[in-house]
């Protein structure tokens, strides 16, 4: 899996979504504010609803760029914390094909999937909850 090819895709499909759920509302809003002074008989409602709208094209852009830094921050744990780094990080608790808890040396791991389109599992253990590495699931 080429992580920099994923990483681009993301940033391009919230790229796309802040200009449509973020820039829009701000630029509507924005031009409804600077043109409230022309329009004088509507003019507090232009404000209001100009300040509304900006307010709320800000909101989705700021909201988004922070789920943005969390998705790419995921698949950068993603593509560090792999079973090949445990085994090098931790040798005495990968020996042999058997993994064990460098935290508390327990060999009760468990292997969930993570979902939200990530398409790896989580190795956590059972005893103490640190989660060890990270891999990719096996397709049938």
């Amino acid at each position: 899996m080429d992580y920099q090819e994923v990483k681009r895709n993301i940033q391009n499909e919230f790229l796309l979504a802040k200009c449509i759920f973020g820039g829009l509302p701000l630029g509507i809003g924005s031009l409804m504010i600077i043109s409230s002074p022309v329009e004088k008989s509507t003019s507090s409602e232009l404000l209001v609803f100009g300040a509304c709208a900006a307010t709320f094209g800000l909101y989705w852009i700021r909201k988004l760029s922070g789920r943005l830094r969390e998705r790419l921050a995921l698949y950068d744990l993603l593509e560090k914390k792999t079973y090949a780094w445990y085994r090098s990080a931790h040798p005495e608790s990968a020996q042999a094909g058997r993994v064990s808890c460098h935290q508390c040396g327990s060999r009760k791991i468990n292997v969930r999937g993570l979902g939200s389109h990530t398409y790896h599992c989580q190795h956590k253990c059972v005893e103490c909850g640190h989660t060890l590495f990270y891999s990719p699931e096996l397709s049938a």
